[in-house]
């Protein structure tokens, strides 16, 4: 998640030359790939969420600080999303959420950005009105093995999945989380058979201190299906 430049700046004289290589070879596939990734990949539509297949998700909020019969509700819950494209700002999408006591709505666009909000959020906390909470975000194209090819694929692609060698349209649409307490959350999204799914994998602390205890991060995964939005609260204004 953190971009080669930043790794190239930190690194040790003795490993940034092979990552300044690296960098030259991989930045140009790198923006073809999430070019052709706005063209090949639509989550345009509204999608509800399938609880019936949540994976993990329990135990995820869980890991959160939520008690087993919040999480267990939050589980549960409605869950829909719309996705539009925003027609004025390339490669961004306005997303719209429901199912919380009021409808959010978000403008990711790639690259880093942040969010600010003030109240109760399930996965980042609580946050008042005097300080509200800042989340920082960044998101780009990252390539995914579980996504399903869009088209114009040889039969045998799943074979060429396999060693490695994966279609352009098998990306997922991909944000870093992160707060000041520095524990963090990868969120991915990705089409598999007309379906959204999305892997939320969370970091409880720092990458350093996890690695140095030899902690896992906690993946959920949620099914998302296409539905006709019936709810006009998904059409607002986007913030």
């Amino acid at each position: 998640w953190q971009p080669l430049s930043e790794l190239i700046e930190e690194a040790s004289p003795l490993l940034r030359e092979p990552l300044t290589a690296l960098a030259a070879w991989s930045t140009p596939i790198l923006a073809r790939r999430a070019q052709l990734a706005e063209s090949l990949v639509d989550l345009t539509g509204t999608w509800a969420r399938d609880n019936t297949r949540n994976r993990n998700v329990f135990e995820a909020l869980k890991a959160r600080g939520l008690s087993d019969e919040v999480a267990s509700a939050q589980a549960l819950r409605p869950y829909v999303q719309q996705w539009k494209r925003v027609e004025d700002l390339p490669a961004a999408w306005h997303v719209a959420t429901s199912g919380e006591s009021a409808t959010r709505h978000l403008i990711y666009a790639i690259g880093d950005w942040e969010e600010s909000y003030t109240g109760e959020s399930t996965l980042f906390g609580h946050a008042s009105d005097d300080e509200p909470a800042t989340l920082l975000r960044r998101t780009t194209w990252l390539p995914e093995p579980h996504a399903t090819p869009s088209f114009g694929l040889p039969n045998d692609w799943q074979a060429q999945v396999r060693k490695g060698l994966l279609p352009d349209s098998c990306v997922g649409h991909s944000t870093w989380t992160s707060r000041t307490d520095s524990s963090g959350e990868a969120v991915t999204r990705y089409l598999h058979a007309d379906e959204m799914f999305v892997r939320r994998t969370l970091y409880p602390r720092p990458l350093t201190v996890m690695a140095r205890r030899g902690e896992a991060p906690i993946v959920s995964v949620e099914v998302f299906m296409r539905v006709e939005s019936e709810d006009t609260s998904l059409e607002g204004s986007r913030r």
